[in-house]
C-alpha cells in the first residue's frame, strides 16, 4: 500500500534564523515521498507586537524565503498575527493528509526521519488510543524506566512510553485529532500555551496519549535559543546540541 500523505506544518513567526534551517533541513534530509508542506507566516500587528516584539522577528526575510522555495507540494498563508490555536485549526482544516507533524518554525531535521515515520504510522494505526508519537530527540535515560511517562506499551513493531501530554514534535493522526475536538482556538494572543494543556486536557477526557518509540532516539532537534515571546529557552536548544553531539538520533537498535 502507498505511503500515507503526511502534512508538514510550520508556523512562521518572522524568525527567519530558525525558519530556514527548520525548513530547508527537512527537504536535504527526508525520502518519505508523500509530503505536503503547510506553511503560515504571522505579520506583525500592533497586539501582536505588545507579546512578541522578538528582536529576532525579520519578516520580510521570511516572506522571500517562503515564496522561493522550490516545492511543488507547498501551501502558504500570509496574514496578519493570529491566535496561534487559530494557524493549527487552519492547518488541520486544510489539510487532507491523514498524518500531520508541526514543526512550528525552530526544528531542525537531523537525520531521515522515513523510517520513523513508517513505524509511526503503524503504531497509530493499531492502537486506537495512540493520537501520535514525538519524534524529537532523546537520551538513554528515557527508557521503561523513566516516571515522567504512564507505562510502556508492547509492539512488534516497536515497544513505545506513552502519556498525555502533548509536545515534543509529535507525528499525529489527523481524524483522531479532529475527532476529540481539533485545538484550542481564539485564545488571547499571549496564552499560547494554552493550546497544550486543552490538547492535554482532550487525551484525558478521550483516554487518548503521545507515545514515544523505544527502537529509536528520534529525528528532530529543538534549535530555538528564545521563544517567540522572548524567553531563554538556550538551555533546551544546548541540550538537544548535546544530544547530537554524542549521537543520540536515529536508531537505538542497530
Amino acid at each position: 500500500m502507498e505511503n500515507p500523505k503526511i502534512s508538514i506544518w510550520a508556523t512562521s513567526t518572522g524568525r527567519f534564523k530558525f525558519l530556514k534551517p527548520t525548513l530547508d533541513s527537512f527537504i536535504e534530509k527526508n525520502t518519505y515521498f508523500n509530503i505536503e508542506f503547510l506553511i503560515f507566516e504571522s505579520i506583525p500587528t500592533i497586539e501582536s507586537k505588545k507579546y512578541f516584539n522578538s528582536s529576532l522577528i525579520e519578516t520580510d526575510k521570511c516572506i522571500s524565503y517562503i515564496s522561493s522555495l522550490n516545492i511543488s507540494n507547498k501551501t502558504a498563508w500570509i496574514q496578519p498575527w493570529i491566535p496561534f490555536g487559530n494557524v493549527l485549526q487552519t492547518f488541520l482544516d486544510y489539510t487532507s493528509a491523514d498524518y500531520f507533524l508541526c514543526l512550528e518554525d525552530d526544528v531542525e531535521t537531523i537525520c531521515d526521519p522515513n523510517e520513523q515515520f513508517i513505524d509511526a504510522i503503524k503504531l497509530i494505526q493499531d492502537d486506537p488510543q495512540l493520537l501520535g508519537l514525538r519524534l524529537d530527540l532523546s537520551c538513554p535515560s528515557v527508557n521503561e524506566t523513566d516516571k515522567r511517562f504512564k507505562g510502556v506499551k508492547r509492539h512488534l513493531v516497536s515497544d513505545y512510553l506513552y502519556w498525555p501530554v502533548a509536545g515534543g514534535a509529535p507525528l499525529c493522526s489527523t481524524k483522531k485529532l479532529r475527532d476529540i475536538g481539533g485545538f484550542l482556538v481564539n485564545h488571547p494572543l499571549q496564552d499560547f500555551v494554552k493550546i497544550e494543556s486543552d490538547l492535554n486536557n482532550k487525551m484525558i477526557s478521550n483516554n487518548m496519549y503521545i507515545g514515544l518509540m523505544l527502537k529509536y532516539f528520534g529525528v528532530f532537534s529543538h534549535i530555538g535559543s528564545t521563544c517567540v515571546d522572548g524567553r531563554d529557552r538556550t538551555w533546551s536548544s544546548e541540550g538537544y546540541k548535546n544530544y547530537v553531539k554524542h549521537g543520540w538520533y536515529g536508531r537505538r537498535i542497530k
